[in-house]
This record gives C-alpha cells, sequence and structure tokens, in this order.
C-alpha cells in the first residue's frame, strides 16, 4: 500500500469513528479528480449533514481549524485533487499580540454548559455569542468549471466563492484591514503557516498527517454541537436552481 492509499485509509477511519459513516460512496476514487460545480454541491452537502459540521465552543463557530482540517481530510479520502485552505486574520495589535476583530457574519447562539438545564430538565434560553474573532479558516476546492468554492459547512448552507466568503467576513471596526491568504491544506492551524512541510510521499509526511488528524477527532470528539439557525446563502447560486437533492441537516 502507498502513503497516499494509507492516508485515504486514516481518513476513512475518521470519518466512520468520530463523524458518522455514510453510505454514499460515488465520490471514491483511487486516482484523483477534480470536481464539477454540480458533485462540490453534492459532497458539500454531504458533508453538512454529518454532526462535525455544526461542533463549535463559544467564539463564533470556533474551532474552524478543527472543522476545516476535517474537511480536508473527507475530501482528499474521496480523492477529491487541488484542495486548500483559505485563511482570514486580523492584524497584528501594535504590542504584536492577536488582535480579535474579525466579525461575526451571522447570529450565532450559544448554551452555557451551566445553565443548559433548569430545575425542569428544560433547556434554557441560549445566549448570543457576538464577540469579534481572530482567525477564520475553510477547507477551499476548485472545481472544473474554475470556480473556487469554499466548504465553510458551519456557517453557509451551499458553498459560496471564495470572493463572496472573503466579503461576508468583515472588520468588526472601520479602518480595518483583514488579511486573506490561500495555503496548502496540511496546515492545520494559523501558527504553522510558512513552516517547511514535508516532501509529498516521504515518512514523515505520513507521520505528521497521522497525528494531525488524530488531534483533531480527539478535539472534535469533544465539542458539542451548536449549529447556526440561520446559514448564510451561496450568491453563486441562483434563486431557482433545483437543490432539493441535497441533503437536509436536522439537529439531533
Amino acid at each position: 500500500m502507498n502513503l497516499t492509499g494509507f492516508f485515504r485509509n486514516c481518513a476513512s477511519a475518521l470519518k466512520s469513528s468520530i463523524f458518522g459513516s455514510s453510505e454514499n460512496n460515488e465520490h471514491s476514487a483511487e486516482s484523483g479528480f477534480i470536481p464539477t460545480d454540480e458533485q462540490a454541491l453534492e459532497l458539500f452537502a454531504e458533508i453538512r449533514a454529518m454532526p462535525l459540521s455544526h461542533k463549535s465552543e463559544r467564539g463564533n463557530g470556533s474551532a474552524c481549524d478543527l472543522k476545516a482540517h476535517a474537511i480536508y481530510v473527507l475530501l482528499a479520502e474521496r480523492g477529491v485533487e487541488g484542495i486548500e485552505k483559505g485563511w482570514i486574520s486580523s492584524p497584528l495589535a501594535p504590542n504584536g499580540r492577536p488582535n480579535f476583530l474579525i466579525k461575526p457574519p451571522v447570529e450565532v447562539h450559544y448554551a452555557l454548559r451551566d445553565i443548559d438545564l433548569d430545575e425542569e430538565g428544560r433547556l434554557r434560553q441560549s445566549v448570543k455569542d457576538d464577540e469579534p474573532f481572530n482567525i477564520h479558516v475553510a477547507t477551499v476546492v476548485t472545481t472544473r468549471e474554475g470556480r473556487r468554492l469554499v466548504f465553510d459547512t458551519y456557517f453557509y448552507e451551499h458553498p459560496p466563492e471564495l470572493e463572496q466568503w472573503l466579503e461576508d467576513f468583515k472588520p468588526y471596526e472601520e479602518g480595518v484591514e483583514l488579511k486573506h491568504q490561500l495555503t496548502d491544506p496540511d496546515y492545520v492551524g494559523f501558527e504553522q503557516i510558512g513552516m517547511g512541510l514535508p516532501r509529498e510521499g516521504s515518512i514523515k509526511q505520513l507521520v505528521e498527517r497521522g497525528h494531525s488528524y488524530l488531534r483533531v477527532k480527539f478535539q472534535l470528539n469533544n465539542l458539542d454541537s451548536n449549529p447556526v439557525e440561520t446559514p448564510l446563502q451561496a450568491k453563486w447560486l441562483s434563486p431557482d436552481r433545483d437543490l432539493e437533492q441535497d441533503v437536509e441537516f436536522k439537529p439531533e
């Protein structure tokens, strides 16, 4: 078995062990492929229906790095080629420390653990989490039609084009210019960007990928589901487009 095959087997194990298995394996391939727009929509819908897409912690979709890496692994397992990660970041504060200046693109509500249930066991009202954040990341797939689609399954109902995604995340304060970049998908955290990556097909690459997916598995397992009630729409899709085939997510 070659290293690519081993990585795909790791991805398959990751998917079945924590994200829920899927009966739809029509996209699986030993050789890579570039998806069409329609295939990308199907993949997005399938992944968005998985519990992983709606897990987070307080911080407006926090754990986006974990979700983005998990989605990258799932797409790699299907043989999708040309995967990237898109990053939006706040400029550093004058003292060089992280500056939390990215505005949430949609309302996010979160139920604090210590007030989840009242004395009768009923769910209390959730709290609105509208604090600014510092980094946001999502997986990016380029289709055969040349469309760069962002697999931000937490905030969106369907994949937006890269241009819309960058525009939707605005600075919290006027005059602030957010930074944008595309990177290799093997970078899990923002602080890793720029560090050298192992040579393609090397044992070191295999070990680092395995370590990354195990860490993602562990951390996602310990997060609660916190779905967005009104996800954003993808502007490139016409209102009359037939999307009935898409998988609808229903929080459990």
